[in-house]
């Protein structure tokens, strides 16, 4: 029997609000600017706490891509 393995890897993706060429270029991207600024407050109030493996940096928070 053979059982499955998840392998996670950490990645760093930039939120940002879409720029004026409408490419995220790798990047998650809002795209309504409004959205973007409420989320963008709402990540800053509560401070980057998720420590990032191999650094000293911390995050906001985390994507869960499945």
């Amino acid at each position: 029997m053979r059982k499955s393995l998840r392998i996670k890897r950490v990645l760093l993706y930039p939120l940002h609000p879409m720029g004026p060429r409408g490419l995220s270029e790798g990047c998650i991207t809002v795209v309504n600017p409004d959205q973007f600024n409420v989320l963008a407050e709402y990540l800053h109030k509560q401070g980057a706490t998720l420590p990032i493996p191999g650094t000293t940096l911390k995050a906001y928070g985390y994507v869960d891509v499945q």
